[in-house]
């Protein structure tokens, strides 16, 4: 079975019950995953908060008319990625809560959550199956509790609370080696928090994650 039915799979319409009562029809599961991914040089996972909006794509189906868009999230995606020397391809790309609950601003609840993140592990099955050697998520600190929930070990570069200048502002910059709880195989992932990429300057947000990517245990300098 391929990861992507593995993924389609894990995830089904029906698996939590309180997603069911989202404004908004439609879990979300991998939004991308490259069909060169598994090859990939860096295999990195991009990670958001939550789908929004009307939209509701199955299962990556509709995944490439989202790779050119000038949206932050998409446009300082594609920036990363080039910069590396990669293509659409060789990422991936998901979202930390699969239900798509809101139309613009995050309105995710906490038992949603919870749920979604901690107790369903949606997100947990998805890191396992393709494993990623990078994750990077686009999360400022609102689900930081979460992220940690999902690994057995953490070995921090910098802290939650480190920040980082990028253009005229200082963005969060959480940086960390983590293992995923019960991996037998005692992989090492990378990972990085930071904030979502909107109203950044442009030119350091790519250049900070890039430096992540290529000097994972390095505390970057913009």
């Amino acid at each position: 079975m391929s990861p992507e039915e593995k993924i389609a799979k894990t995830i089904g319409c029906n698996s939590c019950h309180l997603c069911s009562f989202a404004h908004l029809l439609g879990k979300i599961p991998l939004w991308q995953y490259g069909t060169n991914f598994e090859k990939s040089k860096y295999k990195i996972l991009f990670v958001g908060k939550t789908a929004r909006g009307n939209s509701s794509p199955s299962y990556y189906s509709d995944a490439d008319k989202y790779k050119d868009l000038p949206w932050a999230f998409w446009s300082y995606t594609r920036g990363i990625y080039t910069k590396l020397g990669l293509s659409w391809e060789d990422v991936a790309i998901t979202n930390l809560v699969k239900c798509n609950a809101s139309m613009d601003v995050d309105t995710t609840s906490q038992e949603v959550k919870e749920n979604c993140i901690c107790k369903q592990q949606f997100i947990k099955k998805e890191i396992q199956i393709i494993r990623p050697a990078f994750i990077v998520f686009y999360t400022n600190t609102y689900y930081d509790a979460e992220i940690s929930s999902l690994f057995d070990k953490i070995t921090e570069v910098t802290d939650r609370t480190f920040k980082i200048r990028c253009g005229k502002r200082k963005i969060c910059f959480w940086q960390f080696k983590g293992h995923l709880k019960n991996d037998s195989s005692g992989t090492c992932f990378y990972v990085l928090r930071l904030a979502h990429p909107s109203r950044k300057n442009k030119t350091d947000f790519i250049n900070l994650v890039t430096q992540f990517i290529l000097h994972p245990d390095k505390i970057p300098v913009c």
